[in-house]
């Protein structure tokens, strides 16, 4: 392990933002699901990454997870198997598509057909939050099994 404080404190942090997601997400509160639910994306990944490097500091951590993957490959095979390997390449996936939502759910969205910033009331929809909520739950999950796994062996 590269640095167990931060594989620690970045699993502890995606814990915490999907357990305030699931309060959002039972209380229907759209805008809210998605910032937490991307958080829990983003800080999964990142825990993951932290096995191997320092996380890089950006809202999109799938590039340096692919690069890591690719590099620790077989060793991550041997220790915890295809299918968690895999999942960790679905982990970042997950994480470039809702990437974008952590600007989008703060800040809105800009429109280059009206020159003018979209809010997150109007585009941070049920349909967006009922779609990125259970990534969370499947990215939390995979990086915590892949670190418990890792460390385990």
């Amino acid at each position: 392990m590269l640095n167990s404080s931060e594989t620690e404190d970045r699993i502890k942090s995606a814990e915490d933002a999907l357990s305030d997601a699931k309060k959002a997400f039972n209380n229907k509160m759209i805008i809210p699901t998605i910032q937490l639910s991307q958080v829990c994306i983003e800080q999964s990944a990142k825990a993951v990454i932290a096995c191997f490097a320092i996380p890089e500091w950006e809202h999109d951590p799938s590039k340096q997870l692919l690069s890591l993957l690719e590099l620790h490959k077989t060793t991550i095979i041997e220790k915890c198997g295809e299918e968690l390997f895999n999942r960790l390449n679905q982990l970042s996936e997950d994480s470039h598509n809702a990437a974008p939502w952590h600007e989008y759910s703060v800040y809105g969205k800009y429109d280059k057909a009206t020159k003018r910033w979209i809010i997150p009331r109007y585009i941070c929809t049920e349909e967006i939050a009922t779609s990125i909520f259970p990534l969370s739950e499947r990215s939390y999950n995979t990086a915590k099994k892949f670190i418990d796994t890792w460390f385990s062996k």
